[in-house]
């Protein structure tokens, strides 16, 4: 089924995003702050932020709706980014890749944007970074790390618990046939959550109630 992503705040965030690097396209995003508008959440989570296509998206989000935050969390490092990979072409095109300039452009476009009263960072890495949240606290988490099957499953470990039940877990490249190291990170979100969509390149998870 083919969803109208017209009108507010759709049309901003499409606007917003197109020139900013990084690999959500515009249904991705869109369909993101839909997940945000559908569930009155107030608060969402993004595990890899990188030039910040999609919390930018969720922030645009909130500030439509007059409240809520978007948190990003991510390290820009390469060392991390790379840890467990074992494609090569993969580790040679992040290890070329100046994440500081990422970093500094991402801080940039937030306050270009004038989204600062809605979005906010954490520069740590994901195990770090989890210590600031609370059992069942975040209403909506975006898995978009290090997609090696140990980083992958870490995540998953560390922050499902986070999410309150009936809350949205969002994770990229699930696809089996171009991402299999992150299989196992699928197998374990479906220990604890029903799949509400399969949308290809990413996956929609609601963690069941108690």
């Amino acid at each position: 089924m083919t969803i109208d992503y017209s009108g507010p705040p759709f049309d901003e965030i499409r606007s917003l995003t197109k020139d900013l690097q990084g690999w959500c396209p515009p249904e991705k995003c869109c369909h993101i702050a839909k997940l945000i508008i559908d569930n009155g959440f107030k608060g969402f989570v993004e595990i890899g932020v990188f030039a910040g296509k999609s919390l930018v998206s969720a922030s645009c989000t909130f500030r439509y709706l007059g409240r809520g935050i978007a948190l990003g969390i991510d390290p820009w490092s390469n060392d991390a980014a790379l840890e467990h990979m074992e494609d090569r072409e993969y580790i040679e095109g992040w290890r070329q890749r100046d994440l500081e300039q990422v970093y500094v452009d991402f801080i940039k476009t937030v306050i270009d944007l004038n989204l600062t009263k809605h979005c906010s960072w954490v520069r740590a890495r994901s195990e770090i970074a989890v210590r600031m949240f609370e059992t069942d606290s975040v209403d909506m988490v975006h898995i978009d790390g290090n997609h090696s099957e140990e980083m992958s499953t870490l995540d998953v470990r560390l922050w499902l618990p986070k999410v309150r039940p009936s809350g949205i877990i969002l994770m990229d490249d699930t696809n089996e046939v171009e991402w299999p190291s992150t299989q196992k990170a699928v197998e374990m979100l479906m220990e604890g959550c029903d799949l509400i969509e399969d949308c290809g390149d990413y996956s929609v998870f609601c963690k069941r109630p108690l």
